[in-house]
């Protein structure tokens, strides 16, 4: 087969969605040799594409953070250049379907937050992807969600039957394992993280629930003044700010700067645990990729945490500051509970090997192709 990639959306710094594209793109690589992928790119998604015989990109001149202008270009040039590059199928991200197009699409869907949580969208923003999310929902050959739990709201919000519908997880890369001590030792003085500390990885989006996560902390530290401190890559807002100055914890709250991709296996290493309160996922990669790293992971009882986490994780009501202060309590005050969920962990995310979730997609590409005659 020749399979279309659509990369022009992509940009790094968009979280989750880059990291599992870019996660997807490598496990293809490594196990399909047979099919062969164009994709089409832009200056920022370029790096994604491997340098391998049955992978080759195609360049085109416009600046994915246009938003306006790349959606423009996205409907109306890019299905003409992929009719002449002769496609049996074309992958689409982030749940859209360009208007134009006569080749089998298929059509990643992360989440269906924009129907789940609306108010957290602007109104131009809220109408368009959900008009978007439901005409890839009716017109996509087929559709991949992230999740069986995306794959379930797409059958509640938007009628799409089981058999139009391929789940490809995201794949959990070889570099998340445990480090050693050394390697570890290093990146704490180089970040200056001393001592035991909570990691939380976020954005600072609504839905990420980093205000309560720091009230529930305040509270853990009036119960424990020498416990844990509480690091946080990305989710450093005003509001952030401001809460950690009105309960005094500045001396507790250490923000990181987004760090690169190679150092994200360290971090997850050097912290005692992951505590991950967000209020909406439809995948929640930090989760995986800290199992996989030998982090124990406190989390929010979301479908998704129980689907990717099941018993590897101690849960909590993301919406009750009480319930998040009494697991992350539990956890600080158990090495037995630590280890378990570590090797637990461990366990569990080893099934989103690379190999496993290329396959997923690979057959998802099979579905949409008519066989021939």
């Amino acid at each position: 087969m020749r399979i279309g990639l659509n990369l022009l959306p992509v940009v790094p710094g968009i979280g989750g969605a880059w990291h599992y594209i870019a996660n997807l793109i490598s496990a293809l690589a490594q196990s399909d040799r047979q099919n062969e992928y164009v994709a089409f790119v832009t200056g920022a998604s370029a790096s994604l594409v491997p340098v391998q015989d049955n992978f080759t990109s195609v360049h085109l001149p416009i600046h994915a953070e246009w938003r306006a202008l790349r959606i423009g270009f996205e409907n109306s040039v890019l299905p003409m250049l992929t009719r002449t590059r002769r496609l049996d199928c074309m992958h689409h991200f982030f749940g859209t379907l360009p208007i134009l197009g006569s080749e089998p699409s298929i059509v990643s869907v992360f989440d269906l937050m924009v129907f789940a949580r609306p108010s957290d969208f602007s109104p131009t923003k809220r109408a368009y992807l959900q008009w978007m999310r439901r005409r890839a929902a009716k017109h996509a050959s087929l559709l991949a969600p992230m999740s069986r739990t995306t794959a379930e709201s797409l059958s509640d919000w938007l009628a799409v039957p089981g058999d139009r519908m391929t789940v490809v997880s995201t794949a959990i890369g070889p570099q998340f394992h445990p480090r050693t001590e050394s390697e570890v030792r290093e990146f704490r003085a180089r970040h200056a993280l001393n001592g035991e500390f909570w990691l939380c990885v976020s954005g600072v989006l609504p839905h990420k629930n980093i205000p309560r996560l720091i009230e529930a902390f305040a509270q853990l530290r009036r119960m424990a003044p020498d416990g844990w401190s509480l690091v946080i890559r990305g989710g450093r807002s005003g509001e952030t700010d401001r809460l950690v100055a009105a309960h005094a914890l500045e001396s507790h709250v250490q923000f990181l700067p987004w760090l690169h991709d190679n150092e994200m296996p360290l971090l997850y290493s050097s912290a005692s645990a992951l505590i991950f309160p967000s209020l909406f996922e439809g995948g929640g990669l930090p989760v995986m990729e800290a199992m996989s790293s030998g982090c124990p992971v406190v989390a929010s009882n979301l479908p998704t945490t129980r689907e990717f986490a099941q018993d590897a994780a101690l849960t909590f009501e993301p919406t009750d500051v009480h319930d998040i202060t009494r697991a992350m309590h539990e956890c600080e005050e158990s090495p037995a509970l630590r280890q378990r969920l570590s090797r637990s962990g461990q366990q569990r995310a080893s099934q989103f090997s690379p190999r496993t979730v290329a396959a997923s997609c690979i057959d998802a590409y099979r579905r949409a192709v008519p066989l021939p005659g």
